[in-house]
């Protein structure tokens, strides 16, 4: 519990308190700008809240099962990849679609750290805001419409895995 509240307290602190050590790294770094940069920094962002919610779901797993598979002589490796991962599926499931979300969503490193050619919709939804004419609701009406077509989309092919993945360990059998 003590590595779950380390890796957790990474997570409660507001991203806009480390953007000023981050932007000088990864400009000094190169970073800044690219692809491969966002992907580092949005990855690292999340892994602290992918690794609390798919442990709530390996907590949840029977170990009577993996007991059962090692006394027929499955291998650590068998049991993981052949009855953990296939219990937790939902639960994967659940966690890729809210670290999407979340990805999907941020807008302070993306402000921050993207060049014109890396931009992210939230920024460039924030750009078309900033006019000087005002604010053109058509097109941004659009751009929200656009901007909610993958979400929908993955929400739409993942949506048993997800409901599973969302309810699993709350009822007991």
């Amino acid at each position: 519990d003590t590595y779950l509240f380390i890796i957790l307290t990474t997570r409660m602190m507001p991203p806009i308190v480390v953007i000023i050590p981050i932007f000088l790294m990864f400009r000094l770094s190169g970073l800044a700008g690219t692809y491969w940069g966002i992907i580092l920094l949005y990855t690292a962002f999340n892994i602290p809240f992918s690794i609390w919610l798919i442990k709530s779901f390996f907590d949840e797993l029977n170990p009577e099962i993996e007991d059962a598979a090692r006394m027929d002589g499955s291998t650590e490796g068998r049991v993981f990849f052949g009855f953990c991962i296939p219990q937790i599926l939902a639960g994967l499931s659940a966690t890729f679609v809210f670290g999407l979300i979340l990805t999907w969503n941020e807008f302070l490193f993306a402000l921050l750290l993207t060049g014109v050619e890396t931009r992210t919709v939230p920024v460039a939804m924030a750009r078309t805001l900033g006019g000087e004419v005002g604010v053109d609701y058509g097109l941004l009406a659009a751009i929200v419409t656009l901007f909610l077509i993958p979400i929908f989309f993955v929400t739409f092919l993942l949506q048993n895995q997800l409901l599973r993945g969302v309810t699993f360990g709350t009822v007991k059998k």
